[in-house]
Formats: structure tokens, C-alpha cells, sequence
């Protein structure tokens, strides 16, 4: 794992356990951390993975779509791909939709929401470099929802 985070920001016990972790190891622990009930190593678990880039939402979106997950961690998952706002690939993307088919209720909410996030920015992006492209409200996202 990448040392470019400010540790003044890690606590220090945290810090020393996880970059002691190998690699391997170490993912596998930011991920139980993101999706963990302690709210201090979910924050540091997401300042972590936002560092990652796009490496980040290919990791996430896999965990969040495999199997033996409960709602509440692939949603946790899911958020977290939002939050750190990298684009989604055309690959990751359709497999997003297609998956979207196993899932119900919130877990399927909030792939609706990413993928609609996800276009939004996309749109947005593509207004921004003077492309005839018109951005859509996003009925997903609170802040839009009566914007039809």
C-alpha cells in the first residue's frame, strides 16, 4: 500500500498495523474496514482507496458484486465507488447493469444511483468540453429528485 497519505490524518496505531500488512493482506483489511461498523477506520478506509484511483473502483466494484456479501456491505461498497467519483469504464459499466438483475431493494437503488451518477458526470464532462451533449437531473440523487 501507497504511503502518500498525510499520517497525520491515519491514527498511528492503525497506521503502523496496516502498512506492516502485506499488500494482499492489507486490501483485504481496508475493505473490511470500509464496510465495518467502526466509523473512524471507515473514513480512514476511504481516504485510503481514494488515493488508489481508478484501481479503487475496479477493486470495489468486484467485491461489491460478489457473492457472499450482505446488503449493507455491497451498498457500503457501491457508496464508496460514488464517493470517490473516478468514471466507470464501458466494461464496468454494462457489467453494473447487467448485474443489476440479481438484486433487489436498496443494493439495487443503489446501483441505479451509480450508474445514473456516473452518466451524470459523464454528461456534465462532455457539456463542459462544448459537445452537443445536454445533461439530464438525476432522479437517484436527493438533490434532483423533483428536477422532472
Amino acid at each position: 500500500m501507497k504511503k502518500n497519505i498525510d499520517d497525520a490524518q491515519l491514527d498511528q496505531a492503525d497506521a503502523r498495523y496496516l502498512f506492516g500488512l502485506p499488500e494482499n493482506k492489507a486490501s483485504s483489511t481496508v475493505l473490511g474496514w470500509l464496510t465495518g461498523k467502526n466509523s473512524r477506520r471507515s473514513k480512514l478506509a476511504m481516504k485510503l482507496l481514494a488515493t488508489m484511483g481508478q484501481a479503487a473502483t475496479g477493486l470495489l466494484l468486484s467485491k461489491a458484486l460478489a457473492p457472499r456479501k450482505s446488503p449493507q456491505q455491497r451498498i457500503r461498497l457501491l457508496m464508496a465507488i460514488e464517493q470517490i467519483g473516478n468514471p466507470l469504464d464501458s466494461q464496468q459499466w454494462l457489467g453494473l447493469l447487467s448485474q443489476a438483475q440479481r438484486f433487489e431493494g436498496e443494493v439495487k437503488h443503489q446501483i441505479m444511483r451509480l450508474v445514473t451518477t456516473n452518466r451524470q458526470r459523464t454528461m456534465e464532462a462532455r457539456a463542459s468540453s462544448d459537445s452537443p451533449v445536454v445533461a439530464m437531473p438525476n432522479p437517484y440523487l436527493p438533490s434532483q429528485a423533483g428536477a422532472r
